[in-house]
């Protein structure tokens, strides 16, 4: 069977001409599932996905740092019409690092918990400022299809691990004492790739393409071949999102 090189958070639609990298994902057997944060971008996923459904997935979120900037409720009905055609719910969470309220916050993330288990659909977590608040909602919340995106707090990794959760790691843990600190915390049997481009990597912005740097750090930290963790991470992909 053919191994894949999954990147389970990429932002693809914000990449300037992202349908030039295509030829280069098939070329280097890399899959990608396309996150998105709020309904304009949620259909833009939906449409890119349906048209090269053997390289792109699709994820529907609702971003908690956009939340004061729409109609939640709107967006709430648009995810539970269309959550049937999805691979993941996510990008959603909780991020306390602005003057965002939190208890409607954590209201909104706990509805989408449950529209998860509704659609028997793992969640994809955005964490920033708010690593125990998230682990206390997914636990209350009773659904445990959960992987914690970019996480750096390496204090709460054993409880994660309690809830069957995953971690999703990117190159840019190499850049981040915390962030290592997780990945070498965390067993490889729970680990997936992502590279959340276009975000950047070392000033550059990056593209799914940069996965394969995700491999690296990884082995570095795991003290693990490159071969078993793509072997390894990619397995715990087809786990977690329910793929065959």
């Amino acid at each position: 069977m053919t191994v894949y090189l999954w990147d389970t958070h990429s932002h693809l639609y914000q990449i300037p001409h992202w349908e030039e990298l295509l030829p280069k994902f098939e070329e280097e057997r890399i899959k990608v599932i396309v996150v998105g944060e709020e309904r304009k971008s949620n259909e833009e996923v939906k449409e890119i996905c349906k048209r090269f459904p053997k390289l792109l997935y699709p994820a529907f979120g609702l971003h908690p740092f956009l939340l004061p900037q729409l109609d939640v409720e709107r967006e709430l009905e648009w995810l539970e019409e269309n959550l049937s055609t999805a691979t993941a719910v996510g990008e959603v969470g909780l991020d306390f690092k602005g003057e965002e309220a939190k208890d409607s916050q954590i209201e909104v993330f706990l509805t989408l918990l449950e529209l998860a288990k509704k659609f028997d659909l793992p969640v994809i977590i955005h964490s920033r400022k708010a690593a125990r608040e998230c682990l206390e909602v997914v636990r209350d919340s009773g659904w445990r299809k959960v992987i914690f995106h970019w996480f750096t707090c390496p204090s709460l990794v054993e409880e994660i691990l309690e809830l069957d959760g995953y971690f999703s790691v990117g190159p840019q843990a190499s850049l981040s004492h915390s962030y290592r600190k997780v990945v070498e915390k965390a067993p490889l049997e729970r680990i997936i790739l992502e590279t959340d481009s276009p975000v950047s990597f070392k000033g550059i912005p990056t593209s799914p393409l940069q996965v394969k740097e995700a491999v690296k750090v990884v082995s570095l930290l795991k003290g693990e071949p490159m071969e078993k963790v793509v072997e390894v991470t990619s397995a715990n992909v087809y786990k977690i999102f329910g793929l065959k």
